[in-house]
């Protein structure tokens, strides 16, 4: 599968900053995009993604992934990204009752492209790594670090 070549939407990654933004103070990775991967750590905190996706400031493409895709090309801004985002659980056909069981599970991804490239990516929520932050801070107030 190439984005590309499947319905897809593009959007500028400052939009995608303004999305991520909007969701909280999440840990984010990037899996198999030698352009942001190799230039930040990840996973990391939404804030330190946010900045570098502004920093690129080019656009994106993102594969529609829902039930009756309609994505030709179109661009779309960031209030548009909630109604594509989708689950690691669904794409695994869990039950409900699995997803509740894990939180890698729960997390949230797009799948992703440059334009005019055939490699795909993608960016998804780490929300293991995002608990294990929250519990070593919560660990360090309780022990008044």
């Amino acid at each position: 599968m190439s984005v590309s070549n499947e319905p897809h939407f593009v959007i500028s990654t400052n939009d995608v900053a303004t999305w991520l933004e909007r969701q909280g103070d999440e840990w984010w990775t990037v899996e198999l995009d030698p352009i942001i991967g190799s230039r930040i750590p990840l996973p990391g905190p939404m804030e330190r993604l946010a900045k570098f996706l502004r920093y690129l400031n080019r656009p994106m493409l993102i594969l529609d992934r829902r039930p009756a895709p309609t994505g030709k090309g179109e661009v779309i801004g960031s209030d548009d990204l909630d109604e594509l985002v989708s689950y690691i659980g669904d794409e695994h056909n869990l039950s409900a009752e699995a997803r509740k069981q894990s939180l890698w599970t729960q997390s949230r991804f797009f799948d992703c492209s440059w334009p005019n490239s055939t490699d795909d990516w993608r960016l998804r929520e780490d929300l293991d790594t995002t608990e294990m932050i929250r519990a070593d801070e919560r660990e360090s107030v309780e022990e008044g670090v």
